[in-house]
C-alpha cells in the first residue's frame, strides 16, 4: 500500500516534471514527451491540466480516516499512524480499541456520528509508554516571601493505528496477539511455588530460605524422610523447628488439598 509520504513524492515529481519541460523544452524533443508516464497519473497535454488531475488524484488517492476521542481530545487518524495520547491501562504489545469514533471518511464518503459512529471504532497498538517533558511551576506573591516551585511530567502513550473498523467489526490482530502472548507465558513462566507460610511457624523469611534452596512445594517437604529433615534443619539453620512444628504431616494434608 502506497504511503501518504510517497504519494506526496510521486505528485510532487509529476509536477516539477511539466513546469520544467514547458518553462525549458528541450531541443528536438517535443514537450508532450518530455513529460513521462507514470501508473498513477497520465500526462495530459498541458501543464495547467496536468496540475489540475494532480489534485484530483490527490483527492482520490486519499487513504480513510478516523476522528477519535480519547483523554479528552480528539485526533484525526488513518491506518499505520502513530500518535501520543494520554495513558492507556494496557501493556505495550497489546491491541487496544477506542471506540469514541467522531467521524468517518473513505473518499467521497464522510459519516459524522451523533455524538459517535455506530458500530465504528480504532485499533490501535501500544508501542510504548512514556512522560512527557517537565513543566514548571512557580508562584510568587511580592513582599511575602513567598515563593513555591513544582514540577510535573503527564503521562503519555504511543500507539500506533492498525485498523479503522466499522460495522461493529473487531481487530483482526486482537486474537493472534492474545495468543501469542498465552503461547509465551506456557513457555516462559515457571510453575507457581506453593504458599508455604502455611505451614506452622513459616513466615516470609523462612519462607524464603526454603525457595533459595530449591523447597517450592508441600509435595517437597511431604516426602522427606529423618535424613533430609536433619539436612536441611542444619542447611537452614531451623534448630529443630521442622520435627518441632510438624512440618511434613502438615505438608502432606496440604498437598492432598490442593
Amino acid at each position: 500500500m502506497t504511503t501518504p509520504a510517497q504519494k506526496v513524492g510521486i505528485l510532487l515529481e509529476h509536477l516539477t516534471k511539466a513546469v520544467t519541460a514547458y518553462i525549458q523544452p528541450v531541443k528536438g524533443v517535443p514537450q508532450e514527451a518530455a513529460i513521462e508516464k507514470e501508473p498513477l497519473i497520465d500526462a495530459p497535454a498541458n501543464a495547467f491540466t496536468l496540475i489540475e488531475s494532480i489534485l484530483l488524484g490527490a483527492e482520490e488517492l486519499e487513504d480513510m480516516f478516523a476522528v477519535v476521542k480519547t483523554g479528552g481530545k480528539q485526533y484525526r487518524v488513518a491506518e499505520n499512524d502513530t500518535l501520543i495520547i494520554e495513558k492507556l491501562t494496557a501493556d505495550a504489545g497489546e491491541i487496544v480499541t477506542l471506540g469514541s469514533v467522531l467521524m468517518i471518511g473513505d473518499g467521497d464518503k464522510v459519516t459524522v456520528g451523533a455524538p459517535f459512529v455506530d458500530g465504528a471504532a480504532v485499533a490501535a497498538e501500544i508501542l510504548e509508554h512514556k512522560r512527557a517533558r517537565k513543566v514548571v511551576i512557580f508562584k510568587k506573591r511580592r513582599r511575602q516571601n513567598y515563593r513555591r516551585k513544582a514540577g510535573h511530567r503527564q503521562h503519555q502513550t504511543v500507539v500506533r493505528v492498525t485498523e479503522i473498523l466499522t460495522d461493529g467489526a473487531k481487530p483482526s490482530v486482537a486474537k493472534k496477539a492474545t495468543a501469542a502472548k498465552k503461547k509465551e507465558t506456557e513457555t516462559t513462566d515457571p510453575a507457581r511455588p506453593d504458599d508455604l507460610k502455611k505451614l506452622s511457624g513459616v513466615g516470609p523469611a523462612l519462607e524464603k530460605k526454603l525457595l533459595a534452596a530449591g523447597v517450592t512445594t508441600f509435595a517437597q517437604i511431604a516426602a522427606w524422610g529423618p535424613k533430609d529433615i536433619a539436612e536441611f534443619d542444619e542447611k537452614l539453620s531451623f534448630k529443630g523447628r521442622i520435627e518441632r512444628e510438624n512440618w511434613v504431616e502438615q505438608a502432606k494434608e496440604l498437598a492432598k488439598g490442593e
